[in-house]
């Protein structure tokens, strides 16, 4: 429903910015030649029929961003507009690939989660990880065997 209401707005937009230059138009009678309204038309047809892409590409930090407030890959590839393939080759090409915790990393996480109270997302920040993985590191769902 949200779409439906911004592309109104969207088209109401084009039309109201069209009609204002067109009442200012000093070569009356030639709109077919009319190289702004040919591109209000234009902007106004690419908006209407993906809205959700002007936003922006993704970036290291967004994608860090949306991993550390606990995102899964699957909702950032969605969120992003890309398959997860894309999304694969996107990590592989700024080298977001996790890396292989230690098992002093792993019993650091877990103290500092025990003993220092630290919210997920902190520990997720601070070793670079998801907060899903860090809860599970954390409530011995993964490494059980690291005490």
């Amino acid at each position: 429903m949200k779409d439906k209401k911004m592309r109104i707005t969207i088209s109401q937009c084009i039309g109201d910015l069209t009609n204002l230059l067109c009442n200012r138009c000093k070569t009356r009678n030639k709109c077919n030649e009319c190289p702004v309204k040919g591109t209000l038309r234009m902007l106004g047809q690419a908006l209407e029929s993906s809205p959700d892409k002007v936003i922006g590409p993704l970036t290291v930090n967004l994608y860090k961003d949306m991993q550390a407030d606990g995102l899964t890959e699957q909702q950032i590839a969605e969120l992003a507009h890309m398959s997860g393939k894309e999304l694969l080759n996107f990590k592989h090409n700024h080298g977001l690939f996790a890396k292989k915790l230690t098992t002093n990393d792993i019993r650091e996480i877990r103290r500092l989660r025990e003993e220092e109270n630290l919210s997920l997302r902190e520990i997720s920040k601070r070793f670079d990880s998801n907060q899903g993985f860090i809860s599970r590191i954390v409530n011995y769902k993964t490494y059980t065997k690291v005490k």
